[in-house]
């Protein structure tokens, strides 16, 4: 059986709390998971692509722009790679839905900004 969080809600949540098998995520699940993004991961940004290079650049001991030419060559070059992405307006009915499928996993999100800055 494959071990994946496709189709629940909040996927990220239940993978970092690694909880792939369970249908219901919890506020002590978000609270793992927020550990273990603080403690386990370095946070990058796509709004933030260049501070987030740069910042992968100095932790890693890459000299200054290491990664910036990778990301050049490679298919780094958009940011967004979902090519059929289509904006989803705040306070809209497909945004009231989202946030309810992914409410924890938004919360996760939000921290992630706070451990970036």
């Amino acid at each position: 059986k494959s071990r994946r969080a496709g189709g629940q809600k909040n996927p990220m949540v239940l993978t970092l709390a690694n909880k792939l098998e369970e249908r219901t995520v919890t506020a002590q699940d978000l609270e793992i998971a927020k550990e273990i993004l603080r403690t386990k991961f370095l946070v990058g940004l796509t709004s933030k692509f260049h501070e987030s290079v740069q910042r992968f650049n100095h932790y890693f001991g890459f000299d200054n722009g290491y990664v910036d030419r990778k990301c050049e060559e490679g298919s780094h070059k958009n940011k967004n790679t979902a090519s059929n992405y289509i904006p989803v307006e705040e306070g809209s009915e497909e945004w009231d839905l989202l946030m309810k499928i992914y409410d924890l996993d938004m919360q996760l999100y939000e921290y992630a900004i706070q451990l970036f800055e």
